[in-house]
């Protein structure tokens, strides 16, 4: 079993009926005035139609600030599903808010029967020769079928588009039976965006990480453990993904991801389980694995990657939503490539992954999704 190394010492427009996507572009926003203003592409709408908003300052685009809709944080692509008047506003830290300007949504020509589809995309902010992959939703149900088209250029083969120079590109989804979707805007740049405080990086490649998933293993009736050098542990991993997870986990999300693999020292005397959040002492916790992939390349951390230990706050018991921090520096076990990641942010519990019954310590290497469940199932789990 691998030695710890350690180096430290250690959202919702649904109910206004709008879907709406921003891109991750920077701006000064100019220096001579510091008042937003806000125009739209469109002021009255049917159901089902999209708004796109420019916000300025000082006769100069800022395109770092947010869009608010109904005091709801919106995005610079907006589709608006539902009747009624909308008050949108522009807002950024160091900088007046805009005057609200006001979207009319009509429900238009009831025998049109067009849906609504909302195109969105794995990262907004690429390097050159990198590739994003395009997914579309109605209703937050997956679409297929739908073309992703350049705007201004021509549609796509796939859901899949690879730069090849630098710039800003915008992009919007057609199928047959629907209106067309929002826009959505990626940047390119010649060496790649600089992650954010949550990040993933390998070699040349990076992400940005929104959330993880906390996994338990269970075998016949008991929490998989196992003894080593005389003591009981049992593993439990951490997922980071690129988006926020809070419920169901899809097979898709694992594309860009990393999980690391932990066992926590349990009480001889005791069948309880210890959970990571409940230690006191690090040494009760002990790092076995870190691997995933980024854009279908594989990594592994070598055995001289240096990790914090993970520190959690324990979830709340009615959504198994807690927090979790660590760093990883080390590199890739064939490439040598760099490796790093950091992370402190959202995990959601608790996913149960059943192992068979013949089952031994690399299965919980596997990225089985699990299921989740609730606090009342993990705190009655025993370990033999």
């Amino acid at each position: 079993m691998k030695k710890l190394f350690m180096f430290l010492a250690v959202a919702g427009l649904a109910t206004f009926g709008i879907s709406c996507s921003s891109d991750d572009n920077s701006s000064d926003g100019g220096t001579n005035s510091n008042e937003l203003i806000i125009t739209a592409d469109k002021y009255q709408v049917e159901e089902g139609e999209t708004v796109n908003f420019t916000i300025k300052a000082d006769g100069k685009e800022v395109a770092d600030a947010e869009v608010y809709v109904n005091n709801q944080k919106a995005g610079k692509s907006c589709l608006f599903a539902k009747e009624g008047i909308y008050k949108v506003v522009a807002k950024k830290e160091n900088f007046k808010d805009s005057k609200a300007i006001e979207i009319k949504v009509t429900k238009g020509d009831t025998g049109n029967t067009k849906k609504s589809m909302v195109l969105a995309v794995d990262r907004t902010s690429i390097a050159i020769g990198e590739t994003i992959k395009f997914s579309a939703t109605e209703n937050g149900v997956a679409v297929s079928g739908f073309v992703v088209k350049l705007v201004g250029g021509t549609a796509l083969n796939d859901n899949k588009w690879t730069s090849t120079k630098e710039g800003e590109f915008k992009f919007v989804a057609s199928k047959e039976g629907h209106n067309d979707s929002n826009e959505v805007t990626i940047k390119v740049s010649k060496d790649g965006p600089a992650p954010k405080s949550n990040y993933l990086t390998y070699g040349d490649k990076s992400i940005d990480l929104a959330g993880s998933g906390f996994f338990y293993f269970v075998k016949g009736d008991y929490v998989y453990s196992e003894v080593i050098e005389g003591k009981t542990y049992v593993p439990f991993r951490l997922t980071t993904f690129t988006i926020d997870i809070t419920e169901r986990i899809n097979a898709t999300d694992y594309e860009n991801s990393a999980s690391l693999l932990f066992f926590v020292e349990q009480k001889e005397d005791d069948t309880k389980i210890i959970l990571p959040w409940d230690i006191t002492d690090p040494s009760q916790l002990f790092i076995v694995n870190y691997d995933g992939e980024i854009e279908a390349n594989i990594f592994k951390a070598d055995q001289e990657t240096k990790f914090t230990v993970p520190l959690f706050t324990a979830p709340v018991k009615e959504t198994g939503r807690g927090t979790v921090q660590f760093k990883v520096e080390g590199n890739d076990i064939t490439s040598k490539a760099v490796l790093k990641s950091s992370f402190d942010g959202p995990f959601q519990a608790y996913y149960k992954v059943v192992l068979e019954d013949t089952a031994d310590a690399k299965s919980v290497m596997s990225k089985d999704k699990g299921t989740q469940v609730d606090y009342a199932n993990i705190s009655s789990l025993r370990r033999k």
